[in-house]
């Protein structure tokens, strides 16, 4: 007896669901503020564990999240180590994932020393560019506009790197940024008048901000799951409430 196709479908759709439910999936988070970061406790927090609780309600599966540096979080994803990922919706930045639901919106910022006048890409020409090894601009600019590139492990190494006149201009996430001019991380001491050593900020690109689910993960057999959970989310305001508690600015391309 031949099995009829949209059976065969959905008992295929039933045996992911079984498979995946039966274990929490381990979802990197980025290692560092207000992305993700340890708590007093050593347990991990941050705008994207935020996120995460929010989705695990909805979704009704556990989701363990796992704090790593940019490169290694984009490769334990990549490569089927960890289910999922929340970052920028960039294939080239993230290969080998499938993204399922917008998140919100983050915008990639060039931050010069008070002294430098940039306006665009072509001004960094000649400039020292601090920026996340492994990270978007890394893998997307690093290589041309003819900048001289200082990678650096953390946003607070750029910051300081900033402030000392060791670069000339570094690349920052928008909600980084914020967190810093609001005061958001407190345990980071900076010079009281930091804040008058940098210049105006440019928006290099704002992209969405999306969870991805592993090409090689058991949960892709329910992604759709996770993408009516996500847009559920997004419509109740539920993310635009965790970027105003970590004063991170917009959650809104259109706003950025």
């Amino acid at each position: 007896m031949k099995c009829n196709k949209s059976i065969l479908c959905f008992l295929t759709l039933i045996a992911s669901f079984q498979v995946a439910s039966a274990q929490a999936a381990k979802v990197a988070i980025i290692d560092f503020f207000p992305f993700g970061y340890a708590d007093s406790t050593g347990n991990p927090t941050g705008m994207f564990v935020d996120m995460l609780k929010v989705i695990q309600q909805k979704v009704g599966i556990p989701l363990q999240p796992v704090l790593l540096p940019v490169p290694r979080a984009i490769r334990a994803v990549s490569s089927g180590q960890l289910d999922m990922l929340i970052s920028y919706k960039d294939p080239i930045m993230v290969p080998n994932v499938d993204f399922v639901g917008n998140v919100g919106c983050l915008s990639s910022l060039l931050v010069p020393s008070h002294d430098v006048n940039i306006n665009r890409l072509e001004d960094l020409s000649g400039k020292k560019v601090g920026f996340i090894t492994g990270g978007y601009f890394h893998k997307r600019f690093s290589e041309g506009y003819g900048i001289i590139p200082m990678q650096v492990p953390s946003n607070e190494s750029m910051m300081r790197m900033l402030i000392r006149n060791r670069v000339d201009v570094i690349v920052i996430n928008s909600a980084v940024l914020n967190a810093y001019l609001n005061d958001q991380n407190t345990w980071i001491k900076l010079v009281t008048d930091w804040k008058n050593k940098i210049g105006n900020s440019v928006i290099l690109e704002s992209m969405e901000t999306h969870l991805s689910i592993s090409k090689k993960s058991p949960y892709q057999g329910i992604a759709k799951k996770f993408t009516a959970a996500i847009n559920e989310a997004y419509v109740q305001g539920k993310f635009s409430d965790i970027y105003t508690k970590y004063g991170a600015g917009s959650s809104s391309c259109n706003k950025n």
